[in-house]
Order: structure tokens, then sequence, then C-alpha cells
């Protein structure tokens, strides 16, 4: 029989457990309000069946933590924690939001060597994200803001050549961005 919860369906309430103190996990069950959900779902109750992977789930609700500086390194938490469960099974999709989710963390503290490191994972998986994206929406309309952060980072190093080559990967791929314009933004 599972564990009570998401958590709990996932086999992560005794991670949730040891990882937060009581204070901090009242600053979650203070910060996370999902659309038709609650925090006590993350620990109450009998999960049969859910649409998310444990990656999807744990990148969620770092989502609402990291929008608050009172909670963004509890929000680091759940996202180092989701990333440690990569596998050659996870869904492209859930890498492309668990990573974009580590780079806005990270421009937020200022931690550009970080942020950058995960805009360069997105593009690195940016190919297989559009394809998903195509095969199950018949297009892909989004924008892309691992290749907007390190085609500005590369532009501030005046490394055109490396700019050229990414705005094409951006454009072949399908990517909503100002590589769509003809020129980069300035």
């Amino acid at each position: 029989m599972k564990q009570p919860g998401l958590l709990g369906y996932f086999e992560l309430l005794d991670w949730y457990n040891s990882s937060f103190n009581y204070g901090e996990m009242n600053l979650i069950k203070q910060t996370y309000k999902p659309m038709g959900g609650s925090y006590e779902n993350l620990i109450e109750g009998n999960i049969s069946a859910t649409s998310f992977s444990a990656i999807g789930l744990l990148n969620g609700v770092a989502g609402f933590l990291i929008n608050k500086e009172y909670s963004i390194d509890i929000g680091i938490t759940f996202l180092q924690k989701a990333e440690s469960l990569i596998n050659e099974g996870s869904a492209f999709s859930d890498l492309h939001f668990l990573y974009l989710n580590f780079s806005k963390t990270y421009k937020r503290k200022k931690d550009f060597t970080k942020a950058l490191k995960y805009s360069k994972k997105m593009i690195d998986i940016s190919e297989n994200v559009s394809t998903q994206f195509i095969n199950k929406y018949g297009k892909n309309e989004i924008s892309h803001q691992g290749f907007i952060d390190y085609i500005d980072y590369l532009k501030n190093k005046q490394d055109d050549s490396m700019v050229s080559i990414l705005e094409e990967k951006a454009r072949r791929e399908k990517w909503r961005g100002p590589w769509n314009f003809g020129k980069h933004r300035t």
C-alpha cells in the first residue's frame, strides 16, 4: 500500500520528513497553493494514480517556493531532489521546466554561473523538447529562456559566431524569441 499523498505515491515522504523541519514545512504549507489542490494533497490521502512524474511534482512545488524570498532555499532543495531523480526515462519536457526553474532561481540569487549552467542544459535538450511539443500540440510556439539568456551572455562576450549558431539552432527548432525577427535584441 502506498504512503499518503502525492509525496508518498512517489516514495518521497521519508525524504520530505527528513529534509525539512517543522518551520520549513509550515512555510511550504503557507506557500504551496496549487489550483484545484492543496498542501494536504502532498502528504495526505491515498493516491492510486497521477498524471505527474516525481520530477514534475517536485518542480511544481518548487515553482511556488522559489518565487518568495523567504522560501527560495527550500525551493532549491525541491529542485535538487528532482534533479537527483533524472534517469534515461525522464521526459524531456520535465527536464526543460526543471532546468528553467533552476536558471530563474539562480538569476534571482545573482549566481549567474549556475544560472547559465542550467540555461546551457536547457539548450542541450532543446531539440528533443521542441519535437515533444510539436508531436503533442502540433506546433511549438513557446519561447526558450535558456536560449535567450545564453545568447545574451554570448552577446556581452562579443562571441558573434556562437550567437549566430545558437540563433540558427533556435530558429530550426521552432522556438519563439528575438532570433525570429532577423536580429538579436541589443
